[in-house]
């Protein structure tokens, strides 16, 4: 099986019962929760689909960088939900910076670490993946790098498909 998709290089983890794929280079997007025995893909596909890195933004994407590339899936939404909003001065985008950003992603064993440092706040997300027994696992973490209090809001925007 490749290890790209539309030209973005992907991580899997599979066992008997499930494939999972991730973009690691787009917010590590879960683009793929297959459920092998029956052929079912649980994660929502836009008609569009992923395009390659460096397309223009997708058009109706109205300014919102979540949505210039969007193609369904399953994004991480950190450290801020919904509307942008400007933190010390700083402006986080709709639905967080972390969606859009290149995550370090690693394999050790059986597992993806994943990680990404934010880049308007001092705030980097771990997430631990694994399967267990059929079962997609997320472990995950916030560690703030500063003295300062820092605030954030976290989600998933997982998308369910036909």
């Amino acid at each position: 099986m490749s290890n790209s998709l539309a030209g973005w290089a992907v991580e899997r983890l599979e066992d008997a019962e499930l494939r999972v794929t991730v973009v690691p280079e787009k917010g590590a997007d879960i683009v793929e929760l297959l459920h092998k025995p029956s052929g079912v893909d649980a994660l929502f596909k836009a008609p569009w689909g992923l395009q390659p890195p460096g397309s223009d933004p997708r058009e109706g994407s109205e300014g919102l960088e979540i949505l210039w590339n969007y193609e369904g899936g399953w994004q991480e939404l950190f450290p801020n939900v919904n509307k942008a909003v400007v933190h010390r001065g700083k402006r986080i985008p709709f639905h967080g910076e972390v969606a859009t950003l290149p995550w370090d992603v690693r394999r050790v064993g059986g597992s993806l670490h994943c990680s990404v440092q934010c880049r308007q706040t001092p705030l980097r997300l771990g997430r631990v993946m694994r399967l267990d027994e059929g079962a997609l696992v997320l472990e995950e973490t916030v560690t703030n790098e500063s003295d300062e209090p820092a605030h954030f809001v976290w989600g998933h925007h997982c998308v369910l498909g036909p």
